[in-house]
């Protein structure tokens, strides 16, 4: 099986959506408790750069991310989700993701890279780390303990 990375299409969008809401129990607190899901994927299809992966046109996972801090050439990644049958293959759906979003940042000038994680999901935090990622701040959000980590590109 190949892994295309490219760029969401419009037609996507519904598809993404259902995909955050089958898995808003991964994330801390759920994603939809904080917004409303097709108002922040339009944000992020205006604003941002919402990459899917696609193995055979099937949707395999996506991140979004922003990079329109031109003048600290910051970039934060917004979300990232690989699906379910995916996440432990030998395809590395992830890893990809994260490489895109370091190759499109670094190709328009941004040289540093932020996300936010719930502190309770060490086994994210490692995979982050195991990318290059380290410990920036710690902060609470919405009554929970988050880390914002970094990494230099």
């Amino acid at each position: 099986m190949k892994v295309k990375i490219e760029l969401a299409k419009q037609e996507d969008k519904n598809i993404l959506i259902k995909l955050i809401e089958e898995n808003d129990s991964l994330f801390f607190p759920p994603i939809s408790k904080r917004l409303e899901l097709p108002k922040y994927v339009d944000k992020i299809f205006e604003h941002g750069f919402p990459y899917v992966a696609k193995i055979n046109n099937e949707i395999a996972g996506f991140c979004f991310f922003y990079a329109n801090d031109i003048i600290s050439k910051r970039s934060f990644l917004s979300l990232i989700l690989v699906k379910e049958k995916y996440r432990k293959s030998d395809l590395k759906i992830g890893i990809l993701l994260m490489k895109n979003w370091f190759k499109i940042a670094k190709g328009i000038g941004i040289n540093r890279l932020e996300l936010e994680v719930a502190k309770k999901k060490i086994t994210l935090i490692n995979w982050y780390k195991s990318l290059g990622f380290y410990e920036k701040k710690s902060i609470c959000r919405d009554g929970f303990g988050a880390l914002i980590l970094t990494k230099h590109v």
